[in-house]
């Protein structure tokens, strides 16, 4: 047999949980890199007059960050040269593990900053002859 003394407690108890859970803080925002990816070709057939030497465009690549010794993420870009990761917040390095002997690829330093999203661009360049 129910009581009132417990249906009271009992109602008591429902309304703090509902009570608490409505006033906890909402979850903190994710820690991200969005990577945008490039590579530049430099050299190879002369250009016509007024044309740059060089050409850079966006292209798809795998890439990896590393906190200190530790990889914290991989992925591979779109086609247009773009990835968001999710990563912890600190210093961090972006590069290119699977570069071509030919490419010189630069090791992005970047300082991602707790519950954003930071920009990085990572190039390779390609010197024809």
């Amino acid at each position: 047999m129910t009581t009132p003394t417990s249906l009271r407690a009992a109602a008591a108890a429902l309304l703090l949980s509902v009570t608490a859970a409505g006033c906890s803080p909402p979850p903190p925002a994710p820690t991200r890199l969005a990577v945008s990816t490039l590579l530049t070709v430099c050299g190879g057939v002369i250009p016509p007059p007024g044309q740059p030497w060089c050409r850079t465009s966006p292209t798809s690549r795998e890439v990896e960050v590393r906190s200190g010794r530790d990889v914290v993420a991989t992925g591979t870009t779109d086609a247009s040269g773009r990835l968001v990761l999710g990563v912890p917040p600190g210093r961090l390095t972006v590069s290119v593990p699977d570069a071509n002997p030919y490419e010189e690829c630069d090791t992005v330093t970047v300082s991602a900053v707790a519950e954003a999203t930071t920009a990085v661009t990572q190039t390779c360049t390609i010197l024809a002859p």
